[in-house]
């Protein structure tokens, strides 16, 4: 069952994660590189960075939206809690 406030925020995160992609070289001349980034993907790697957090982003708020997450986290990691 959807509710208003997973809907609005879902939303949300779509468009955050849409700016995101959409801004990324502004985000990159704010914040610089990013040192585990860089280590990580190697060089180039915050780019690499920004351009997948701007792509995970909406996934997972349309997957809060739908209550898909919530199922996932539930089913693989409820016996940690």
């Amino acid at each position: 069952m959807m509710t208003f406030g997973r809907f609005i925020f879902g939303i949300i995160g779509i468009v955050a994660g849409l700016l995101i992609l959409k801004c990324r070289e502004k985000i990159r001349d704010f914040f610089g590189d990013i040192d585990f980034a860089e280590k990580v993907f190697g060089s180039g790697g915050t780019w690499t960075f920004i351009t997948l957090l701007g792509l995970i982003v909406p996934i997972f708020s349309v997957m809060w939206m739908f209550g898909s997450f919530q199922s996932f986290v539930t089913t693989h990691f409820a016996q940690f809690f």
